[in-house]
């Protein structure tokens, strides 16, 4: 199994990429075996029984019915007459009669107050914003700070390395990197639990990816303080020469998330600009 982002392979059980700390992909399960029905067997058909027409009282029966059809029809006409008759003359009066108006005809304000209501536009506050957009900005804000936290305590850590020698301690610098290194895993969890905001899956994953560099960051060089490893210490550059891409890659992802939840770009610009 190869890591989807930088190519290179993974070991079997690695859940993130040891080279960019992508997340590894998850197998696909087996598929299963679709069951096959045997067909049921074909009920035998039932004997050939006599045809009904052979029966002689049948034709009795059928005779009888006719007399009586015949006779009903020839002493029923006079009653359709009547009855037709009845009908035009309730026909002439319902349309001789006053024509009713309905409460509607009274009052059609009524009416067209209610076409208003059902036409209003949805409700934004003073910034701009409707309550879907501000609830969706809520969360969106609560995992950007996350993000940022996770951003500021790294540079604090690489600041803290950058004093070693003079009033920082090699004990002091692999305390910091430990502490930095958890704290960028919790983070990574945190931000895992975004991903139902709609539309957050790619934003989610570029936050994931820029976290889990700055947590191997400091793993390497917690390796490279322990064991004097010269190996750990060049792997630690070359992920921070790549940090700047995560971050661009982040920023990016962060505005499609905007754009495709049907922000616009001035309230877009509004958002970044408070942060």
């Amino acid at each position: 199994m190869f890591c989807q982002k930088c190519g290179k392979q993974l070991t079997d059980g690695a859940k993130f990429c040891s080279t960019c700390g992508f997340p590894a992909p998850i197998p696909a399960p087996p598929k299963s075996k679709p069951t096959v029905k045997t067909p049921e067997p074909i009920a035998e058909t039932a004997k050939e029984k006599t045809p009904i027409y052979y029966r002689w009282w049948l034709w009795v029966i059928v005779l009888i019915v006719a007399i009586v059809v015949v006779l009903s029809l020839t002493g029923g006409d006079k009653h359709k007459t009547e009855t037709e008759q009845d009908i035009t003359t309730e026909q002439h009066e319902v349309t001789s009669a006053p024509p009713q108006h309905s409460d509607v005809d009274k009052d059609p304000l009524g009416v067209l107050a209610e076409n208003d209501e059902n036409s209003e536009t949805e409700i934004v506050d003073d910034d701009g914003f409707t309550a879907a957009q501000r609830e969706l900005l809520l969360q969106e804000s609560a995992m950007w700070g996350v993000v940022i936290g996770s951003e500021y305590q790294f540079q604090e850590t690489m600041d803290t390395l950058g004093d070693v020698g003079g009033s920082v301690t090699i004990y002091d610098a692999y305390s910091a990197c430990k502490s930095c290194a958890t704290s960028m895993s919790n983070s990574f969890n945190s931000v895992y639990n975004f991903r139902d905001m709609p539309e957050a899956k790619e934003y989610v994953d570029a936050c994931q990816t820029y976290i889990i560099n700055m947590q191997k960051i400091c793993e390497d060089l917690m390796e490279f303080l322990d064991e004097n490893s010269v190996s750990a210490m060049s792997d630690a550059e070359d992920r921070l020469a790549r940090l700047p891409q995560y971050q661009t890659s982040v920023a990016t992802e962060r505005i499609s998330f905007y754009m495709a939840n049907g922000f616009t770009m001035d309230q877009i610009d509004q958002i970044i600009a408070e942060d």
